[in-house]
C-alpha cells in the first residue's frame, strides 16, 4: 500500500468525532475520511439529535467536556452562548445539568472548529470493510470503494429490538427516537413503555410537559428506576477487589457504608469506582458475569447511570396526580384492538395475568448489542464474513485489550480499532462521554505506532 496514511472512521456521531479530534491532535499527518449515513446526526449521533421536548444530559455540565486535559471546555463554550441556551445555563453551577440539544450543538461547532478543514466529511452508507492489501477497503455508497491503511468502527448506539411479543406495526415503535413520534401522541391517550431506564424518563417527563392527561404506564423486569444525581465529591476507594461475584457484592455493599460514612454517599462511591470497573469485570469467569447479567446488572443500571434531579421530581409529580404509574413483570402477549393495543402480563413473583390496554406503546429497553441480531448491513456483513465474532452473553463484539475485533477464529484484526458501546463486553461500561473520550485518546496515541510501522515497512520494502 502506498504510504498516504489514510484513516477511514465509520460513524460520525460522539464516538467518530472524538475519534477524529485525536486522530488530528497526535498530528501524524493523516488523510482522515468521517463516513456517517445519516447527515441529520453528524457530530451529535442519536443520543444528541433527538427531538423530544425534554431530553437532559444525565451528567453534570463540569463533567462533560470533550477534552480531558481541559476539564471546562463545555462550560466556556456555554457561557460564550449564552444568548442561545439563557433557559439552561446557571453561571454559578457546574454541576448543572443542560439539554442534549445544547451538548450536540457543542460537539457539532466544535467540530467545525478544529476539524472541519482538515477532515473528509462522506455521508454515505459504509456497506463492508474488507482487509485489502496490509490495510482496509471501505466500499459505501452505490458500488464506491476507498483504500485506507487503518479503519476505526464508532457505531455508537445501535437501534432496539421490540421484546417478544411485540412487533412493530402502526402503534408499535420499536426505536423510540424516530421523528415526530411524540407529535403524533393526542394528550388523552393512553401510553405504555416497555422499559424503565434513562429513556423512559425522558419520554413520561417529555409527554407531561406538553400537557399529557392520559394515563402512562412503564412496564420493566424489575420495576426499578434509575435514582436521581447528588452532589459529586472525590474519594479514595479500596485498590483491590475479589474475584467473585458473591465476594463483590459484600465489597460493593462494604463501600457504600465506608462513603457513607465518611460523609460523601454511596454515588460519590459509585462515581470513584469508574477506573476499577472494566478490570473486576474482566477478571470475572463468564459463568460470573452471566449471574451478574441476570441478578444485578438492574442494580448496578439504576445506581450507576442516574437522572438529574429535576427528572425526579417531575416523576414523582405525576405519580402523586396518578398520571404515572411503573410496573414489575414480563409482558406475556400483546393483541391489537380497534384502537390501540390490548397487553398482558405477568407481575413479577406472581403467575395470574393481569391486562391493561394503550393506544400507543412505545420500546425503550435499550440499544441492542448483540451482533448476532443487530440489522445494520455492515455489521451483518462483518458478522457473516467471520471479521467480527459475538461475544457469548451478547453484549458486544469480542475485542482485545487495544479494541482490535477478533474474527470468527479468535485471531484480531489488526487493521480496524473499535470505539463505543460495542466494546462492552470487554469492558462493561463503555456508553458514556468519558470512557468514550478516554477510548479516543488512546486512538490517538496509537496512530502514533501505526504511522512507525507503516514507515517501517515501507523503508524495509525500499
Amino acid at each position: 500500500m502506498e504510504n498516504t496514511n489514510k484513516i477511514a472512521i465509520v460513524g460520525a456521531g460522539l464516538s467518530g468525532t472524538l475519534a477524529a479530534l485525536q486522530l488530528l491532535r497526535a498530528n501524524i499527518g493523516a488523510e482522515i475520511f468521517l463516513f456517517e449515513k445519516a447527515p441529520a446526526r453528524l457530530q451529535k449521533g442519536v443520543a444528541y439529535s433527538g427531538t423530544l421536548l425534554y431530553q437532559p444530559l444525565n451528567v453534570p455540565v463540569g463533567r462533560m467536556s470533550l477534552f480531558s486535559d481541559d476539564p471546562k471546555h463545555f462550560w466556556r463554550w456555554l457561557q460564550d452562548n449564552r444568548a442561545r441556551y439563557a433557559d439552561e445555563v446557571d453561571e454559578a453551577d457546574l454541576e448543572s445539568f443542560v439539554s442534549r440539544r445544547a451538548y450536540g450543538d457543542y460537539v457539532r461547532e466544535s467540530f467545525r472548529e478544529e476539524a472541519a478543514d482538515r477532515v473528509t466529511t462522506i455521508v454515505a452508507e459504509v456497506r463492508a470493510v474488507r482487509p485489502h492489501a496490509g490495510g482496509c477497503r471501505i466500499f459505501y455508497g452505490e458500488g464506491q470503494s476507498l483504500d485506507v491503511d487503518r479503519t476505526v468502527l464508532a457505531w455508537g448506539n445501535l437501534r432496539p429490538k421490540l421484546p417478544y411479543p411485540l412487533s412493530e406495526t402502526p402503534g408499535i415503535v420499536a426505536d423510540p427516537w424516530s421523528a415526530g413520534l411524540a407529535d403524533r401522541i393526542a394528550p388523552d391517550d393512553d401510553v405504555f413503555l416497555v422499559g424503565t431506564g434513562l429513556t423512559m424518563v425522558d419520554w413520561v417527563v417529555s409527554l407531561a410537559l406538553k400537557g399529557h392527561r392520559g394515563r402512562i404506564v412503564a412496564l420493566s423486569r424489575h420495576g426499578k428506576l434509575p435514582r436521581p444525581h447528588a452532589h459529586h465529591e472525590t474519594w479514595q476507594p479500596r485498590t483491590e477487589w475479589p474475584d467473585s461475584l458473591p465476594e463483590l457484592l459484600r465489597a460493593f455493599r462494604d463501600e457504600a457504608r465506608r462513603a457513607e460514612a465518611d460523609g460523601v454517599g454511596w454515588i460519590s462511591m459509585m462515581d470513584n469506582i469508574r477506573s476499577a470497573t472494566a478490570p473486576i469485570w474482566q477478571r470475572l469467569p463468564l459463568e460470573e458475569r452471566r449471574r451478574f447479567l441476570r441478578h444485578l446488572a438492574t442494580l448496578w443500571d439504576v445506581h450507576r447511570h442516574r437522572m438529574p434531579g429535576k427528572s425526579w421530581a417531575h416523576l414523582e409529580a405525576l405519580r402523586e396526580k396518578g398520571i404515572f404509574s411503573v410496573l414489575a413483570g414480563r409482558i406475556r402477549a400483546c393483541r391489537a384492538l380497534e384502537e390501540g393495543f390490548e397487553i398482558a402480563y405477568t407481575p413479577r413473583h406472581e403467575k395470574q395475568e393481569q391486562i391493561l390496554t394503550a393506544r400507543h406503546i412505545i420500546n425503550c429497553t435499550g440499544p441492542e448489542t448483540d451482533v448476532s441480531l443487530i440489522q445494520d448491513p455492515l455489521i451483518r456483513d462483518l458478522y457473516a464474513e467471520g471479521l467480527i465474532g459475538r461475544d457469548p452473553l451478547g453484549l458486544g463484539l469480542l475485542v482485545d485489550d487495544q479494541g482490535h475485533p477478533l474474527r470468527s477464529d479468535g485471531t484480531p484484526w489488526t487493521e480496524v480499532i473499535t470505539l463505543g458501546s460495542l466494546r462492552r463486553a470487554h469492558l462493561w461500561e463503555t456508553t458514556a462521554l468519558r470512557e468514550i473520550r478516554d477510548q479516543a485518546e488512546e486512538l490517538g496515541r496509537t496512530a502514533h505506532q501505526w504511522v512507525k510501522k507503516q514507515f517501517e515497512e515501507s523503508v524495509s520494502a525500499d
